[in-house]
């Protein structure tokens, strides 16, 4: 069934895919439930008892409870984890990031965003389809011109507005999508020392969300039907106005993925980048602009890769798994599996003298790749007979 983001008409919206309760809502969010904010955080805590028999957790402030939690997004793979334990950590995530929202409330100018983007809703599917359509959504539609005697152009805005959040919603839901943005803020909370919990990816950064708008599109944009491809497009074109992030629906991209900072972020539709990556801004998957014939002309980024601010790789490469890309690199070159390159394809390696002992030498072609800021652990052991320094491979250069 075409999901029709462009004709903004309730007739052409899925309708939204009805979930079953999993956590506790607060009702007094509501406009009017309660007189004070004081009043407010004071019936807010009281729902903590619930919240923690929910979330198998021990209520907000508990050591215990965030440790718990902790481990269960540690311990979570993020491919081969079965639907059920994706549905666990997503929980627990929620869980996590509903006590954060709380303490949202003692300021006015976070109180509604903490009650409308997260404790009104029950899922983080549904936290996360409300804080994504809310800022894809358009102002005004295209060529509507609004008028005070013309309700068609507000009704059908209203329409598109509906259409948005129950196709989010309808999407993050599916196990493969809930299990890529629960991996992402995972990603997130783990690697980003500025990150103090799951909510500040989920509400501030644009990285993540322009990330979890592609993960929607890309849905539709493998449907192949005309009206979905455009939708993805105006996904793509949506979140590129507004995150000044441009990821083509048709690229593939795992699970457990963080751009950081993410301004001027460009993805190429050939693209295909693996799981657990940790990319910067301004990086550029692109194609070279040669003919391919209809060929694969973007990159492919193996999982567990660093991709450095300001590089850029062009072609149909291969960077290999857990390989660095130094910022400022321009790449036309594979890579090999754990090197650095920085510069103009300049393949950083180590230069090795050593005896011929078959045991040291081998060892030493197994760690021939291994990053650079590795090097002090290496250059430490048997310093007496090996020679380490560094330079730049001529071969792999241009």
């Amino acid at each position: 069934m075409e999901l029709g983001l462009l004709v903004a008409t309730a007739a052409v919206a899925l309708p939204c895919r009805a979930a079953p309760p999993r956590a506790p809502t607060v009702a007094l969010c509501a406009h009017g439930a309660a007189d004070s904010r004081a009043e407010r955080l004071r019936l807010l805590r009281s729902e903590w008892a619930k919240e923690a028999e929910w979330a198998g957790s021990g209520g907000p402030g508990s050591g215990r409870s965030g440790k718990r939690i902790e481990a269960r997004m540690k311990n979570f793979d993020f491919v081969s984890s079965s639907d059920e334990a994706v549905s666990r950590c997503a929980a627990s995530v929620f869980s996590m990031m509903r006590r954060e929202a709380a303490e949202l409330f003692s300021n006015p100018l976070t109180s509604s965003l903490a009650s409308r983007c997260v404790l009104k809703h029950s899922t983080l599917s549904s936290a996360l389809a409300s804080i994504l359509s809310t800022k894809v959504k358009y102002s005004d539609l295209p060529g509507a011109y609004v008028r005070k005697s013309d309700g068609g152009a507000r009704e059908e805005l209203a329409a598109h507005e509906e259409a948005l959040r129950c196709t989010f919603e309808d999407i993050l839901s599916r196990p493969e999508i809930l299990r890529a943005i629960t991996a992402d803020l995972v990603k997130c909370y783990i690697v980003d020392p500025a990150a103090d919990g799951v909510l500040q990816p989920a509400l501030f950064f644009k990285g993540f969300q322009a990330l979890a708008v592609y993960r929607v599109a890309h849905v539709l944009w493998q449907t192949g039907s005309p009206a979905n491809k455009g939708a993805a497009l105006m996904l793509q074109s949506r979140a590129c106005e507004l995150f000044a992030v441009d990821i083509h629906p048709g690229a593939k991209i795992g699970n457990g993925v963080m751009l950081d900072h993410a301004t001027g972020v460009v993805i190429g539709g050939t693209a295909v980048l693996g799981n657990d990556l940790y990319i910067l801004h301004q990086v550029t998957l692109g194609a070279t602009g040669k003919d391919t014939g209809g060929k694969k002309r973007h990159p492919t980024v193996g999982s567990g890769a660093v991709l450095g601010a300001g590089s850029t790789v062009l072609g149909d490469v291969s960077i290999g798994v857990g390989a660095t890309v130094g910022a400022g690199a321009i790449v036309t070159k594979d890579v090999p599996d754990h090197g650095t390159v920085i510069g103009v394809n300049k393949l950083v390696e180590r230069k090795v003298s050593v005896d011929s002992t078959p045991e040291k030498k081998h060892r030493l072609v197994q760690q021939e790749y291994l990053p650079a800021n590795n090097i002090h652990k290496l250059a430490s052991a048997d310093r007496e007979d090996e020679e380490f320094t560094w330079m730049y491979n001529e071969d792999f250069a241009i």
